[in-house]
């Protein structure tokens, strides 16, 4: 059987998508499930399985390795709804001055750390700091830097705003509530529906029943391991043995398992796209054209029809189709060898160059790509080596901005407020994984923040996207789609807020 789970972004008007700052809405879950929580049942072990690796229990940086154990680990103050709206989580209610400077929050009452210690409002104010603390590498914590936070007794916590932030409460939606007290690295404890049961780094993690969760229906599973899997052929093989229960799918075995019997597919719209980033720090990438030429060497149509198998679109701006600030007149490129040896000729590299291609094994297509990647760019003259990354350490090369050349990613927070998406490592003004650097960029992403028109913003957002793709410090390849495989006794999915990945707490077997 297979299911979509739709977008509910796509087509809203930038005022609705943008969840503009105000009081809690009254919108429905963070995704409709696959089945009726009606029929829930309690109990069970689901196993999950992922290829990236889980080394310890900080939930910074987001990447496909943290993403499932944060959300099951932790909760955030505020979350968002299906249509990006904010909804209460660990804070129950909040208000913002006349000036839209001061946004004060009323804590939830009777929560607790894992630890049984009650949560409060000081706990708050340690956590968004800690997301800003620059060495934590939170995706939200640039953007949170200039936030002054105050706890206000155990039960009110009030933030200093810098200036109008419509993207606050997405921003906040990406800071795990952690108990200050525990060990971050390796037994970190949060209020969320699971806690720890244990861990052996790069093979597995355990988590159990939080029986003090303040959301009293909530989780229905037992336990849940996590599984470290060597491979995507594994996934498969091991989903279609019941050895787990739940997994990322490769494109290539969708059609395949949607028929099959014992199984389910559920396809995703994601949060951004496929891409190809590029350091501009040194040359010969710190010349446009050659970043320009590597951009005409990217067969988008080849990777979404042969590697993803036409379950998701080519894309040539920053933007996803689920995005409010998409527009299809912008979404147009080209795919020319001739046109990329040209500017190769005028940069001056008439004989091409060496370079590399380094990509996370957490993403197999973009892993198959680069073979198709790598014969294209050699047409052009550039000979390049390929490198697969375990998925921490990719993700620590974007966090930190150390890749050498080229690195072959996903970003994120493409499909909420659009200003949520300069929080991203590949898109922020000062910063980003590409050390891009330009005084015109860091305008145009600051003025469209600060942009309370609503026809106005969307007008800079668009602007920002055709100066992107001219810059091709981030080439955006194709509108990312995820497919998970499940038992057919799996039931409930949702998608997490900001990320593709499950919500476990409203998994359940049936």
């Amino acid at each position: 059987m297979l299911t979509w789970l739709g977008g509910a972004v796509a087509g809203m008007g930038l005022a609705a998508a943008c969840a503009p700052i105000g009081s809690p809405s009254a919108a429905g879950p963070t995704v409709t499930a696959t089945a009726s929580a009606a029929l829930a049942k309690k109990g069970g072990t689901l196993i999950y399985g992922q290829l990236g690796s889980i080394l310890n229990t900080v939930p910074y940086p987001s990447s496909p390795s943290t993403n499932v154990f944060k959300w099951s680990i932790f909760n955030p103050l505020v979350s968002l709804d299906d249509y990006k709206q904010p909804v209460p989580s660990l804070a129950e209610s909040w208000s913002l001055s006349a000036d839209r400077l001061t946004l004060t929050f009323n804590l939830r009452q009777g929560v607790t750390f894992h630890s049984g210690r009650p949560f409060a409002a000081d706990d708050a104010k340690w956590n968004i700091e800690y997301a800003q603390d620059p060495k934590n590498s939170a995706q939200s914590g640039a953007e949170l830097r200039t936030v002054q936070v105050r706890a206000l007794g155990s039960a009110t916590l009030e933030l200093k705003l810098p200036d109008v932030m419509p993207h606050i409460f997405s921003l906040l939606t990406d800071v795990m509530i952690m108990d200050p007290q525990s060990d971050i690295t390796l037994n970190a404890a949060g209020t969320g529906p699971f806690k720890l049961d244990g861990l052996m780094p790069g093979v597995e993690m355990r988590l159990v029943r939080n029986p003090h969760y303040w959301r009293a229906d909530r989780p229905y599973l037992d336990a849940v391991t996590i599984k470290m899997l060597p491979d995507p052929s594994s996934s498969t093989v091991n989903l279609e043995s019941g050895a787990i229960g739940m997994t990322l799918l490769r494109d290539s075995d969708v059609q395949a398992l949607k028929a099959e019997a014992g199984t389910t597919v559920v396809v995703v719209p994601a949060t951004g796209s496929y891409e190809v980033l590029i350091n501009t720090l040194d040359p010969p990438f710190n010349d446009k054209r050659v970043r320009q030429a590597v951009n005409l060497a990217l067969d988008r149509k080849r990777f979404s029809e042969s590697v993803l198998y036409g379950i998701a679109d080519p894309t040539y701006i920053m933007w996803p189709k689920t995005s409010p600030a998409w527009d299809a007149s912008q979404d147009v490129g080209e795919f020319n060898l001739d046109k990329a040896k040209q500017l190769l000729l005028d940069a001056g590299y008439p004989n091409g160059f060496e370079t590399k291609i380094q990509a996370s094994n957490a993403y197999p297509e973009e892993v198959q790509f680069d073979q198709i990647f790598q014969a294209d760019l050699a047409k052009i003259g550039i000979t390049a080596s390929i490198e697969e990354l375990d998925a921490p350490q990719a993700s620590a090369l974007l966090a930190q901005a150390k890749f050498p050349a080229l690195l072959n990613l996903v970003y994120t927070y493409a499909d909420v407020d659009p200003a949520m998406a300069f929080t991203a490592f590949p898109f922020r003004p000062n910063g980003n994984a590409s050390r891009f650097q330009s005084g015109e960029y860091t305008l145009l992403v600051d003025s469209a923040r600060r942009e309370t028109d609503a026809g106005k913003r969307l007008a800079l957002y668009r602007q920002i996207a055709t100066f992107v793709k001219d810059q091709a410090f981030v080439l955006p390849l194709a509108n990312q789609v995820v497919a998970y495989g499940m038992r057919s006794n799996v039931h409930g999915f949702a998608r997490q807020p900001l990320f593709v990945n499950p919500a476990l707490e409203d998994v359940w077997l049936g």
